[in-house]
């Protein structure tokens, strides 16, 4: 950035001494620790999460618009206009709140404006600070979305990476790839934006496909009273199985990748919605799965196991059900059995002393307290033979 602050305290002093009345609608430079938030800024309400963008722009670009601003006495200025921009340089310098600076961490953007780095300013009297804030707020148009969806893509092609731009612009990557995503409609549809003939929703989905053929497709066969983002993806997706369906979610969509299935993607779900395009290829590979979940209950010895993708009531019909029958124990089950039934019997033996002697200790005494862990352990040995 291009901040002088070598020259910041002789700045700081020409413009204490200087007569305030010959530099009233001058541009100056003024040290970023000498400016403050005017309490007469028009602007209130302010997005707080859009400051680390801002900042990041900044640091990219550098300040491409002036700060306006009162003499406050004492070399101390008040910002009438540009509040946004006095936190974001304030940000660069490493003041402000823990979220804000890890926001602008994550934008990959060093804190290294010094704090009394020289800011270009202009410098109004005072009578008019209320009207020159309330104009630069009123008189500000931001850019379309659709040439910000160009623009982005141009500098793409011209080689810039997507964090590049993201850095250059004070956005994240994620709304520079979804920029970009945007920019592959067919232009029939970045016009009718450009138009207010169709919304960012409706964009965002026909987005999810590539070939400018089937967007248009998809647009011209719906009626206009249908043309919801929803009924835009049933359109584009109508032939492909959803990745939060039961199927999906069995064969796993990595799976599916590594078999050579395609997925196609909603960059602009918070979810991470998708599709596999390959459904016949999602059903073999679920079949698979389920075959070789069948061959191993066959070596387990049952000597009957099919396989289906689904079973309904009529084909349960088909079969019968065995019912569980009591049978006689072996000779050596039944001398388990025998085991464990005396195991059990010696364990409550053991107990019922123990009972009777914590039962008759007085509360809080020393013998009931004696008699306690013998009890408990003696009843966790009969609760293990139980579970035996």
């Amino acid at each position: 950035m291009a901040f002088d602050s070598q020259t910041a305290d002789q700045q700081h002093d020409d413009t204490r001494h200087a007569d305030a009345a010959q530099l009233q609608g001058r541009d100056v430079l003024i040290p970023l620790n000498r400016l403050f938030l005017s309490p007469t800024n028009v602007r209130r309400t302010r997005n707080k999460t859009s400051i680390p963008e801002l900042a990041a722009l900044i640091a990219s670009q550098g300040l491409l618009q002036r700060l306006c601003v009162t003499d406050a006495g004492e070399g101390r200025f008040s910002v009438e206009a540009g509040g946004r921009r006095l936190e974001a340089l304030e940000l660069l310098a490493g003041v402000g709140e823990q979220a804000s600076l890890k926001q602008l961490a994550d934008l990959g953007v060093t804190l290294s404006l010094p704090l009394d780095a020289q800011v270009e300013c202009k410098l109004v009297d005072q009578s008019r600070a209320v009207e020159v804030s309330a104009a630069e707020n009123s008189g500000r148009e931001e850019m379309h979305v659709a040439d910000q969806i160009e623009t982005f893509a141009s500098l793409i092609a011209t080689g810039l990476t997507e964090k590049q731009v993201a850095v250059r612009f004070g956005v994240s990557p994620l709304t520079v790839q979804r920029r970009l995503t945007l920019a592959g409609v067919a232009p029939r549809f970045l016009q009718m934006l450009r138009e207010d003939s169709i919304d960012m929703d409706q964009l965002q989905a026909l987005s999810l496909a590539r070939d400018h053929d089937a967007q248009i497709a998809a647009w011209d066969s719906l009626p206009t009273y249908q043309r919801s983002a929803y009924m835009i993806r049933e359109a584009l997706t109508e032939k492909e199985l959803e990745g939060n369906s039961h199927l999906a979610k069995f064969v796993g969509v990595d799976a599916y990748i590594a078999a050579g299935g395609a997925v196609r993607r909603d960059l602009f779900a918070d979810d991470g919605d998708c599709w596999f395009q390959d459904p016949a290829l999602a059903q073999k590979l679920a079949m698979d799965r389920l075959e070789a979940v069948a061959e191993e209950e066959r070596a387990a010895g049952w000597s009957w196991v099919e396989v289906h993708m689904s079973v309904d009531h009529q084909m349960m019909n088909r079969f019968d059900q065995e019912r569980p029958r009591v049978r006689r124990a072996s000779d050596e089950e039944a001398a388990g059995i025998e085991e464990w039934k005396a195991a059990a019997e010696a364990a409550r033996m053991l107990i019922e002393p123990l009972e009777r002697a914590w039962h008759a200790a007085p509360a809080g005494s020393a013998a009931e307290a004696a008699a306690a862990a013998p009890r408990e352990e003696a009843k966790e040995h009969a609760a293990s033979i139980r579970q035996a």
